[in-house]
C-alpha cells in the first residue's frame, strides 16, 4: 500500500509541474488552452487517486483488515485509478479532433 501512495505522490508531483510549465508557455503562447486544461485535469486527477489512496489507508491503519478484505479495497482502489486514466485519454483524445469556427467543408488543399 505504501508503495501506491509513494507513486501516488511522485505522479501528482509531476502532474503539477506539468500545470507549471503548460502555464508558462501559454503564457508565451507556446501552449494552447486545451493543453494547459489538459494537465489541470491530470492534475486533479493525481490528486484525487493520491486522496482515495491516502483514505483507504487510514481506514487500514486502526485494525487488522483480512487479507481478502485489503485485496478488495487496493483493487477498487486501482480500478479508481484506471477509471481516472480513461477519462483523461477520453479527453486528450476529444483534443485531436479538428474543428473549424465557421461551418463548411474543404474543397481545395493548397500545397506550396
Amino acid at each position: 500500500m505504501q508503495a501506491s501512495i509513494d507513486f501516488a505522490r511522485k505522479r501528482k508531483l509531476y502532474a503539477w509541474q506539468r500545470v507549471e510549465d503548460y502555464e508558462s508557455l501559454f503564457a508565451e503562447g507556446a501552449a494552447t488552452e486545451a493543453e494547459v486544461k489538459t494537465a489541470r485535469f491530470q492534475y486533479g486527477a493525481a490528486l484525487a487517486s493520491l486522496a482515495e489512496l491516502q483514505l483507504l489507508e487510514e481506514k487500514q491503519g486502526g485494525a487488522a483488515r483480512t487479507v481478502q478484505a485489503s485485496e478488495i479495497r487496493q483493487t477498487e482502489a486501482r480500478i479508481r485509478q484506471l477509471q481516472l486514466e480513461m477519462e483523461n485519454l477520453d479527453l486528450q483524445s476529444r483534443q485531436l479532433f479538428i474543428t473549424s469556427p465557421l461551418p463548411g467543408r474543404v474543397v481545395d488543399i493548397l500545397v506550396s
